[in-house]
């Protein structure tokens, strides 16, 4: 067990990119295709988007070389955040990443994968299927068809 403690602890020290915890998700869609559904999501349901949204939670993108397209949603009930990132892969295909969930206090992100025990991390990725990404795909499938 402590060799795959220390494997673990290698991957917080020299994991690729930012999100390294990032739970992904690949889809037959291009990544303009994927930005519009989430547009046309958050304007279906109004109660999913941020109240408050500080220059850094704000859908877009945030890196010089517009690798990253950011994109937050909210559990009202919760009062609790979701953010994803919306990246290309390759020919008409792209990648959502379920990052993190926070509350609106400074020191409350937890990332995926990485601060939630195990049948947390599973219940928050159910979750996040369920109310952001699967109606994400039905609107991709609705506009755009099955690819």
């Amino acid at each position: 067990m402590p060799l795959l403690s220390n494997c673990n602890k290698l991957n917080d020290w020299f994991g690729v990119g930012s999100f390294n915890y990032t739970e992904k998700y690949y889809l037959n869609y291009s990544m303009d295709e994927v930005i519009k559904a989430t547009e046309i999501f958050k304007l279906e349901h109004p109660e999913m988007c941020l109240v408050d949204t500080a220059s850094w939670y704000q859908d877009g993108y945030h890196d010089p070389n517009k690798l990253w397209y950011m994109v937050c949603y909210r559990y009202p009930e919760k009062e609790l955040n979701v953010t994803t990132w919306i990246r290309d892969n390759g020919t008409h295909a792209s990648i959502v990443g379920f990052v993190a969930l926070w509350k609106n206090e400074k020191g409350t992100t937890k990332s995926v994968n990485k601060d939630f025990s195990n049948s947390e991390n599973k219940e928050i990725k159910r979750e996040f299927e369920s109310r952001i990404l699967n109606p994400i795909k039905e609107i991709l499938q609705r506009k755009w068809g099955t690819i």
